[in-house]
C-alpha cells in the first residue's frame, strides 16, 4: 500500500499501455548507443591488475621494472632433436644462444637475459685474466675452460641451465607487466627472432614461464566465460520455451535481459574498464539474476491470461500491479547489495559491484518498462 511506488507502478501502466513507441525509442537509441561502446573496450589482463596503483606491491614492482627490466619470468627452452652430440654441436649451439640474446636485447619489455652462454663468457674472462667478456674465438678454449671447471652434475645451478645429457637449454629472462595485448604482439615476434636461429627441423623451442601462463589463463579465462554466457542464453531460453510453450514469448523474454547487458558493456568501454576475468564473470552474474524477474513476471502474466479469456492488455496489467512492486524492491536491494562491493579496494571487487549493479538497475527497467511493452 505504499503510495510512492504504488503511483510509480500507475505511471508505468500509463507508460506501457499509451506510449509504447516512446519506449521503444528510448531503448533503441540506448542499445545502439551502448553499442558503439563495446568497440571501445580494451583487453587487460595485468598481473597486477585488480592492485591498487598505491598500495606498497604496485609501487615495488614498478622500481623493479623500471630498474632491472621487469620482474615476471618468461623462459626460451632449447631442446635439440639429436640425443647424442658431439662437442662441436655443443659449442654451435652456445654460440647460437648468444646469438639469440643479442637479438632479444632490442625487445624494451624484456631485462638482461642469461644463458649458459653468459656462463661460458664469465669462464672464458677469468681465463684471460678479467680482460674478455665474450665467447672464445677458438673452439679448442672450450675443453681447456672445461677442464678447469669443478664437477658440478650436482650443482642446481647447471641443472638451472642444461640437462645432464646436453640436450636441452634454456635462456632466462624477466618481462615487464605489459599486459595481454602487448604479450599477444610480442609472442610472434620472439618465435620469428627463435626460429630463425634454431630451425625447427633441427631444435624444438618453447616460450613458457609465469608470464606466458598468466597471458594463457587470461585468454582461456575469457573465452570459457563468454561461452558460458551464450551457454546460459541458450539454457534460460529452452527453459521459458519449456513454460510457456511459445517462441514468441521465449525470444521476448530474451530482450530485457540481453539489453542490460549491452548496456553493461557499452559502460565499460566508455568509462575504461577492461576485459579481465573478474569483470567477464559479471555478465554471467547479471544475466542468472535479471532473469528473475522476467520469469516472475511472466509467470504471472500466464496466469491473468487465463483468468481474463486471453485479453493481453487486461493480463500485461494486472500482472505489473501485482508483480511490479517486488520486482522494483528486490531490484534495488540487490542493487544495493553489489553496490557495496564498489567500497573495496579490490579492483576486480570494485569493477563487479559497478557493472553488476549497473546491469541490474538498467535490468529493471527492461522487465517492469519494456517486457510489458513488448507483449502488448
Amino acid at each position: 500500500d505504499n503510495k510512492v511506488i504504488t503511483s510509480i507502478i500507475a505511471k508505468i501502466e500509463d507508460i506501457v499501455t499509451h506510449k509504447r513507441k516512446t519506449v521503444y525509442i528510448v531503448f533503441i537509441t540506448v542499445a545502439v548507443t551502448m553499442l558503439c561502446g563495446i568497440f571501445f573496450i580494451n583487453r587487460a589482463g595485468y598481473i597486477l591488475d585488480d592492485v591498487p596503483d598505491d598500495s606498497k606491491l604496485c609501487q615495488d614492482t614498478h622500481f623493479l621494472e623500471d630498474n632491472f627490466g621487469g620482474v615476471s619470468p618468461i623462459e626460451i627452452v632449447v631442446i635439440s632433436k639429436d640425443s647424442l652430440r658431439n662437442d662441436h654441436d655443443y659449442i654451435d649451439q652456445i654460440v647460437s644462444l648468444d646469438s639469440l640474446q643479442q637479438r632479444l636485447k632490442k625487445y624494451p619489455e624484456l631485462s638482461r637475459s642469461v644463458s649458459i652462454a653468459d656462463a661460458v663468457k664469465f669462464l672464458y674472462q677469468a681465463y684471460t685474466n678479467g680482460k674478455k667478456y665474450e665467447l672464445p674465438p677458438d673452439p679448442n678454449t672450450y675443453s681447456n675452460l672445461m677442464k678447469r671447471v669443478p664437477n658440478m652434475n650436482d650443482a642446481g645451478l647447471a641443472k638451472s641451465f642444461i640437462d645432464s645429457t646436453r640436450t636441452a637449454t634454456r635462456i632466462s629472462m624477466n618481462i615487464r607487466d605489459v599486459g595481454c595485448d602487448r604479450i599477444e604482439e610480442l609472442l610472434p615476434l620472439l618465435r620469428a627472432e627463435i626460429d630463425s636461429v634454431f630451425p625447427a627441423e633441427r631444435y624444438e623451442t618453447i616460450v613458457t614461464g609465469n608470464s606466458i601462463m598468466n597471458f594463457t589463463g587470461q585468454i582461456y579465462l575469457t573465452k570459457n566465460l563468454f561461452i558460458s554466457l551464450a551457454l546460459a542464453i541458450v539454457v534460460i531460453a529452452l527453459f521459458m520455451f519449456i513454460m510457456f510453450r511459445s517462441i514468441k514469448v521465449t525470444l521476448l523474454s530474451l530482450i530485457p535481459n540481453v539489453v542490460p547487458m549491452i548496456v553493461t558493456a557499452g559502460f565499460m568501454g566508455f568509462f575504461g574498464i577492461p576485459i579481465k576475468p573478474s569483470t567477464v564473470l559479471v555478465f554471467s552474474i547479471a544475466f542468472g539474476i535479471s532473469v528473475d524477474d522476467t520469469i516472475h513476471y511472466l509467470a504471472k502474466y500466464s496466469q491473468e491470461l487465463k483468468h481474463s479469456d486471453g485479453n493481453i492488455g487486461l493480463s500485461v496489467k494486472n500482472a505489473l500491479g501485482e508483480t511490479g512492486m517486488s520486482m522494483i524492491y528486490t531490484s534495488i536491494i540487490l542493487v544495493l547489495g553489489f553496490g557495496m562491493f564498489m567500497i573495496s579496494e579490490w579492483g576486480g571487487a570494485q569493477s563487479m559491484g559497478i557493472l553488476v549493479s549497473t546491469a541490474l538497475f538498467v535490468a529493471m527497467f527492461s522487465n517492469i518498462i519494456l517486457l510489458p511493452s513488448l507483449l502488448m
